[in-house]
């Protein structure tokens, strides 16, 4: 290993293991030569244990602890990579910044935990700077979205994609909150009739207007850079 790859190894961190019937000799030999201590399994590796026979749980507690409980040195390294996605900025872009915390109460009296944010935070439960901050600006991030129809799988009342604010506050709500834009798509087209069950026609006509990506994705638009797109 020194020949090829020009690094020494750490005889104060390595130990060499050997089996059960090994000689006296022979393990003298081996521990003279290498200078490494000698070792039993188990033994851990670049944080991995390392054993022999069947698996046990207790083997792999320390592993499960750093996931579950990262230390706060990896935490603050995700914020700011976290924190240099959302507001990093491009030549010709405004930066943004932070706002103040939000009182960590008011954040659990939300109860608002989506999916993807366990990662922000602790095993205690309670929320971190980060998604702190995520709550903060969710209002003002979500009106700077808008949806280009494909599949429809956007909401018909809350999402934007008629208009710059969600049907829900241009017109009166009527049927089901929940449902999605492709119910009122009907083989790749907008089917009038039908929108016209819950919005009035001069709303349907506008709406007939849209163009459908039919068979593709819906596409999301930031309208707070020159391309639509959050971050390149």
């Amino acid at each position: 290993m020194k020949n090829c790859s020009g690094q020494l190894v750490n005889a104060v961190k390595s130990v060499i293991i050997l089996p059960p019937r090994c000689s006296g000799r022979t393990r003298s030999r081996l521990l003279r030569i290498t200078g490494f201590g000698e070792g039993c399994f188990p033994i851990k590796y670049l944080g991995v244990p390392l054993f022999r026979g069947n698996r046990v749980c207790s083997l792999f507690d320390p592993l499960v602890q750093m996931v579950v409980q990262p230390p706060l040195a990896v935490m603050e390294r995700l914020e700011n990579v976290f924190n240099g996605f959302l507001w990093g900025s491009r030549s010709l872009d405004k930066k943004w910044h932070w706002a103040r915390f939000i009182p960590m109460g008011q954040i659990h009296d939300e109860k608002i935990l989506p999916v993807g944010a366990s990662s922000l935070c602790s095993s205690a439960g309670f929320i971190s700077p980060t998604w702190r901050r995520l709550l903060k600006i969710r209002a003002r991030a979500e009106s700077g979205i808008r949806w280009r129809i494909g599949v429809g799988d956007v909401a018909f009342w809350d999402d934007i994609w008629c208009g710059d604010v969600p049907l829900s506050s241009q017109v009166l709500l009527r049927g089901d909150r929940g449902v999605r834009v492709s119910h009122f798509l009907s083989d790749g087209a907008w089917d009038f009739d039908l929108l016209c069950s819950v919005v009035p026609p001069s709303v349907a006509e506008t709406i007939t207007l849209i163009p459908i990506a039919s068979g593709e994705p819906d596409s999301a638009i930031w309208v707070h850079s020159s391309d639509g797109v959050f971050f390149r």
